[in-house]
């Protein structure tokens, strides 16, 4: 069995793939990071995209499954190091995965999901777990900016849409929000849908902790009253 969370930044995926891993549906991790760790060593040294795809199947398959989480802008880096021809993400896809099923994990409020990248930014803490020191560093308030990262994130969002339509692939929808606020009734939606029974007491916890927190909530609503939105000169789409 295979499955993959098709996803964009900051959007939950590090808690769904600890909840997923510690559930035994298999070892879902960053195998196609095109900037950090295996992949990227693959893109220096040559090694095609199926080559290394070979290669993860092989070391973090688990009890006959295996998963990953490919982001929407690792798409092209995969496609453009493959060894076959392919025209596109989605043919790509077909040709990599022709047996998986998706998952689309994505945020409903893309201005929380824009501030929450705009912090990452600075700090570089992309993940936080409870043995993690936090650091509480907030960046000024840069309202350009985040507007400009509201609408990345629809972009990247819409990317897999596209690729999803293209493909003719109908993925299970999950959003952060139903995440965080239901975990086990989204582990049931997925259970049901990759056809794996979730274990009788399924695990709900996870070592990734909820990063958001008043200083995000401190840079919503200064982004809210900036002149940036007052005068009207974008809007919140």
């Amino acid at each position: 069995m295979e499955y993959i969370i098709a996803t964009t930044a900051r959007t939950g995926s590090f808690l769904l793939c600890d909840l997923l891993m510690r559930n035994g549906y298999g070892l879902p991790d960053e195998h196609f990071h095109p900037f950090n760790g295996p992949f990227a060593l693959a893109l220096a040294t040559g090694e095609h995209t199926e080559q290394h795809l070979a290669s993860i199947r092989a070391k973090s398959s688990k009890q006959g499954i295996f998963s990953t989480k490919i982001n929407s802008r690792w798409l092209e880096p995969m496609r453009q190091n493959m060894l076959a021809h392919v025209l596109n993400s989605a043919e790509m896809l077909h040709t990599l995965f022709p047996t998986a099923r998706y998952l689309f994990l994505t945020r409903n409020d893309k201005l929380r999901q824009a501030v929450s990248y705009y912090r990452v930014l600075y700090s570089q803490e992309w993940a936080r777990t409870s043995s993690a020191l936090y650091s509480s560093h907030t960046p000024p308030l840069d309202a350009v900016k985040i507007h400009e990262l509201i609408l990345m994130v629809h972009e990247w969002t819409q990317a897999w849409r596209d690729c999803f339509a293209q493909a003719k692939i109908v993925p299970l929808q999950i959003t952060y929000e139903s995440l965080c606020d239901s975990p086990e009734a989204t582990l049931q939606a997925i259970a049901q849908f990759v056809g794996k029974p979730l274990p009788q007491q399924p695990i709900l916890t996870s070592q990734f902790l909820r990063q958001s927190d008043e200083a995000n909530e401190e840079l919503v609503r200064d982004y809210l009253a900036s002149s940036l939105i007052k005068n009207r000169q974008v809007g919140l789409s």
